[in-house]
């Protein structure tokens, strides 16, 4: 077994995890009918992020680009805001897990050999 696919399936298990709690959360707690700006800010990057997730599975590259430009922007937008970075144990894996993607993505290339002719 590649690097390529142990990098890519751990990928594919976090994101299919940090979506699926994410889900259960919003589920759970609903939306609040009115958000503050720096909320909608954070909100909008979680759901770039978890759609970068998302997309990943089928699109390494551009998924992993998209959840890491997600992920970025919501650390971002709390340091500025709050001015301290988010807690917690689940908020770094929405960081690592486009990393991993875009390794796997890297390390497919790295190791494609393109058939003879």
């Amino acid at each position: 077994m590649s690097v390529a696919v142990v990098l890519r399936w751990t990928a594919r298990v976090l994101s299919a995890g940090l979506v699926f709690v994410f889900c259960i959360f919003a589920l759970g707690e609903g939306l609040p009918a009115r958000l503050k700006l720096n909320e909608a800010l954070l909100f909008a990057c979680l759901a770039l992020c978890l759609g970068g997730l998302l997309t990943a599975w089928r699109l390494e590259t551009i998924g992993g680009i998209l959840a890491l430009l997600g992920a970025v922007g919501f650390y971002a937008t709390e340091l500025l805001t709050r001015h301290r970075l988010p807690g917690g144990w689940i908020l770094p894996l929405l960081l690592i897990t486009p990393l991993l993607f875009l390794l796997a993505a890297w390390f497919q290339r790295l190791c494609y050999h393109p058939p003879l002719k």
